[in-house]
């Protein structure tokens, strides 16, 4: 009889166990710092609870997380897979965990759509800031009888402000610029000794595209720049240097790119203008041939950034143009900026 009831009580344990099987909350957690591996479950247990590294829901969290190494030395940012067992779990410390992690969650997505905004364009928002820039300029006039003058028209003190404005999420954007130039000509063929010559104004505006399968941008708008020549039939015809003043608007096509050489970051740019609109504006004295000049204009562009707010710069211009002369310019510059925003 004893025998009978033994085997009996054997065999409803062996039905009935599943039934009385311990139940486990499962969460992830993802380490902070100074985090324990006790301290963690206390996170989510009722106050006074027992946990050792013996108990079976520990166990079972170890047995879970087979990349933890040392869960002595937990270092931060680590995903753990914890069980709780249900006897012991808080809900509402959990429920208030919960919250948190969602609250914290919705940040991070917010953060994320913020940036994703911003990478479509790479910037947001309006972009200012002030230049200088100082250059060496070399100017070249040759007329229909064979006259030439090889001058150099140099800028001390060049001084100007670039901004662009950047649409949040979109791929175009608008860039613009101002700048004004104090001169100073020398004539090299002809005489010697620096000769009084107006100050050069410029002013650009472009709209932008940016080609992410390339990597580049593509821009065209409007450049306007005045720059001063000699007059050519005062020369001729009575050995007399004087200058007149041209102011000239393009047409401008261009495109810009960001490079890596090694672990700097240049932002080039290349363009390409043709002359729509030309005025002359004749010295007292001088000869006026009823034409003024017509022709192209290029230019390359080099920034660098030494820092968030401060950049190296420098130019490469070329003009070559017709009109009362053979027009033949080329202009190198160098100098700095300081970004507000």
């Amino acid at each position: 009889m004893q025998k009978t009831l033994i085997l009996f009580f054997l065999t409803f344990l062996s039905f009935t166990g599943p039934v009385f099987a311990a139940k486990y909350y499962r969460l992830t957690y993802i380490t902070r710092t100074g985090d324990s591996f006790a301290g963690i479950f206390k996170r989510f247990v009722r106050p006074g609870s027992i946990v050792h590294a013996q108990t079976q829901m520990t166990q079972k969290t170890k047995n879970a997380n087979p990349h933890v190494d040392n869960w002595a030395k937990l270092e931060p940012g680590t995903s753990l897979t914890l069980y709780i067992s249900a006897d012991l779990m808080d809900l509402k410390r959990y429920k208030k965990y919960e919250k948190k992690v969602k609250k914290k969650l919705s940040k991070i997505k917010d953060v994320k759509k913020e940036t994703l905004s911003k990478s479509k364009s790479g910037a947001s928002g309006l972009k200012l800031s002030a230049f200088y820039m100082g250059s060496l300029g070399k100017f070249s006039q040759v007329n229909n009888i064979g006259t030439t003058i090889n001058f150099f028209q140099n800028s001390p003190v060049s001084v100007g402000i670039a901004s662009s404005y950047y649409p949040d999420g979109k791929l175009y954007s608008y860039a613009g610029s101002i700048y004004y130039s104090t001169l100073k000509a020398a004539v090299s063929n002809v005489g010697s000794g620096e000769i009084a010559v107006p100050a050069e104004v410029g002013a650009n505006l472009y709209y932008e595209y940016r080609l992410k399968r390339y990597n580049l941008t593509v821009y065209g708008g409007v450049d306007y720049e005045t720059f001063s020549t000699f007059n050519m039939g005062a020369v001729n015809n009575s050995a007399k240097l004087l200058v007149d003043e041209n102011s000239i608007i393009y047409a401008t096509v261009g495109v810009s790119k960001l490079l890596k050489v090694r672990s700097y970051k240049l932002f080039t740019k290349f363009s390409i203008s043709k002359s729509i609109s030309s005025s002359q504006t004749i010295a007292a004295g001088g000869v006026d041939t009823g034409t003024s000049y017509d022709g192209l204009k290029y230019m390359v562009y080099l920034n660098y950034k030494i820092s968030k707010k401060f950049y190296l710069h420098s130019l490469f211009k070329m003009h070559t143009m017709s009109g009362p002369d053979e027009l033949t310019t080329t202009r190198i510059g160098l100098g700095f900026g300081y970004i507000f925003n």
